[in-house]
């Protein structure tokens, strides 16, 4: 009898745990890094053209088109290079961008935090813009000399927003697809950075 009983118990635990460890394995994540980032510095301003390895992972196409946005964050820090521990970062910024697909233009959208509005014909092409496509800007912090050799790091990061779910689309809880990429280093000095105008050269 106990034999028959730990036979059921063994049948039942396979067949509600089965689906878990499936759910568990089936899901593949997301991939970001950064491959090359050029920097430039013009009108007080750093120029960076990011060539981004973008793979997100497939459950993002269908979110995006139940009404979820995401967002592609830069992260970025300035120390002195060689600089001691304790000393603070000189400069800490953000740059965002928004990605998300408008039903009634049938146009895949980014918008950057600075107001700028792109539009692109399919999800691949949003993210081919961070490909070397596109230049984007930053303010320099004031306290930066001009022959003083800095560190900049800058990491990127993939999140959604948690948008109404009146489709009962249950991504929320699951993290597998939202990334960030290792931080990417370059030491520089103003003085020796060029306008923007000759990063896609």
């Amino acid at each position: 009898m106990q034999s028959i009983a730990k036979k059921v118990w063994i049948a039942l635990w396979l067949i509600t745990s089965a689906p878990v460890l499936w759910a568990t394995n089936e899901h593949p994540t997301s991939v970001l890094n950064v491959d090359e980032l050029r920097l430039g510095y013009h009108k007080q301003q750093f120029a960076f053209q990011s060539f981004l390895n973008i793979q997100p992972h497939p459950d993002l196409l269908e979110a995006l088109m139940h009404g979820i946005h995401i967002y592609l964050i830069a992260d970025i820090q300035i120390e002195k290079q060689n600089g001691h521990w304790f000393e603070p970062y000189l400069q800490k910024t953000k740059k965002t961008w928004k990605i998300k697909y408008n039903a009634i233009i049938r146009k895949w959208q980014i918008e950057s935090d600075n107001g700028q509005l792109l539009n692109r014909a399919t999800l691949k092409a949003c993210f081919e813009t961070f490909e070397g496509k596109n230049i984007w800007f930053i303010p320099a912090g004031p306290n930066l000399a001009k022959d003083v050799t800095y560190t900049m790091s800058v990491q990127f990061s993939l999140t959604a927003s948690k948008a109404p779910n009146p489709f009962g689309f249950n991504l929320y809880s699951n993290d597998y697809w939202f990334v960030s990429s290792p931080w990417k280093k370059t030491t520089f000095q103003i003085s020796e950075l060029t306008s923007e105008t000759s990063l896609t050269d």
